[in-house]
């Protein structure tokens, strides 16, 4: 059992309590949620990233032992987060489609309409309306099937600015299919009026009293907070493999 003197920092954080936030996953998972084996360490380096500094500084000592208020802290953030990424599949499939049928009508300009194949008109504007260098790192990922290495190698990019990219353009998309609930509640404002209004980053900062700084530094961890949907893209079952469970 670990010490319950408070830690000063992530990385004893991480040497004390790892062991206790996977075992919080596992109760998780025994409890019906879908906590796979290999998404403990995610979701507890997830936490670490995202949460953990609020969760330090918001630690109370004559309220409770810390590995106790650590323990329910990770669990309620899993709970959001598993919630939040089970929603994902309501933009993930057709947005696969919309993908894979953009890429043959630009291909095929000239194909008559197929009534049976037409898309929700949402995922389509949604499409066009994103950011070039965003739409070609989906295309890339949903209609080619290339994992982020080979995206990395095919356009020239790091492997990190792939997946920043890739996060940047699921957000785009949820917000103007209106998923905007699969992004955190806290950021949803600040992604509603940079990607749904297209309001400069700057103006948002002023509208929201923001710094410079800290308006990027918002940017950032709306960014980063998508990364998990990014990383979901991989297991989006094709267009094909979709309609042939459904028939």
């Amino acid at each position: 059992m670990p010490s319950d003197d408070v830690p000063r920092n992530l990385a004893e954080v991480h040497e004390r309590f790892t062991p206790l936030l996977i075992t919080a996953a596992g109760d998780l998972a025994e409890e019906g949620l879908n906590v796979a084996p290999g998404d403990a360490l995610e979701l507890v380096h997830d936490f670490y990233v995202v949460a953990l500094e609020g969760v330090l500084t918001g630690y109370r000592p004559y309220l409770s032992k810390f590995s106790t208020y650590l323990y329910w802290a990770f669990r309620i953030f899993a709970r959001r987060r598993i919630a939040r990424e089970a929603r994902l599949r309501d933009v993930l499939v057709p947005l696969e489609e919309g993908m894979e049928q953009l890429a043959v009508q630009s291909s095929a300009p000239d194909a008559e309409d197929d009534p049976a194949e037409a898309l929700d008109r949402r995922v389509t504007r949604a499409l066009e309306q994103i950011p070039q260098e965003c739409r070609r790192v989906l295309e890339r990922r949903l209609v080619h099937r290339e994992n982020e290495r080979d995206i990395a190698t095919r356009l020239g990019l790091t492997r990190h600015a792939v997946r920043q990219q890739l996060a940047e353009a699921f957000g785009r998309v949820a917000v103007l299919m209106d998923h905007a609930e699969t992004i955190d509640e806290d950021l949803r404002p600040f992604a509603l009026r940079l990607w749904r209004d297209e309001i400069p980053l700057m103006q948002v900062a002023k509208d929201l009293h923001l710094s410079r700084r800290q308006a990027q530094k918002r940017y950032r961890t709306l960014v980063r907070s998508l990364v998990a949907a990014a990383r979901a893209l991989e297991d989006v079952p094709t267009v094909r493999e979709t309609r042939r469970k459904d028939a």
